[in-house]
């Protein structure tokens, strides 16, 4: 569900957007036995570094509202941003849904890729809905 008819105007997340980024939906439903707030779920993140290729594979999965209608292609409409203003490397992982409590949840996939020389120590990672509501960060060790 668009914002865009709502009286709440879409915040874009800092930063720019990672172009590449693979969504796709793992299955669904996933019901949880009470409501969670209107706050997002913080996603489950792995992230490693191809030192060779100077490359950061990043791979979170996240749960948006089931009721949400999320258009395809995903990709379209579940963004990645990347902020390089943060001591660490931080990333955004957005979709534009009006967010309410809610017990049932749609599980998504979202894999990226960042040129980066250095490997980082640890990565942090939200999830953005630009309504604006955000998650709580995730910080992700980075694998060799």
């Amino acid at each position: 569900m668009s914002t865009a008819n709502s009286s709440i105007k879409p915040v874009l997340p800092p930063g720019t957007i990672i172009d590449g980024s693979i969504v796709t939906s793992l299955f669904s439903p996933v019901t949880f036995p009470n409501a969670r707030s209107k706050k997002p779920f913080a996603p489950v993140v792995q992230a490693y570094y191809d030192s060779g290729k100077k490359n950061l594979q990043v791979s979170a999965v996240i749960f948006i509202d089931a009721a949400a209608v999320i258009p395809t292609p995903l990709s379209n409409n579940i963004k990645v941003y990347y902020d390089n203003s943060q001591l660490l490397p931080t990333f955004n992982i957005s979709y534009n849904n009006l967010e309410k409590e809610a017990k049932t949840f749609s599980v998504y996939q979202v894999n990226f890729n960042l040129s980066l020389e250095n490997k980082p120590a640890s990565i942090i990672t939200f999830v953005w809905d630009e309504d604006p509501v955000t998650s709580r960060g995730t910080e992700t060790t980075v694998q060799p």
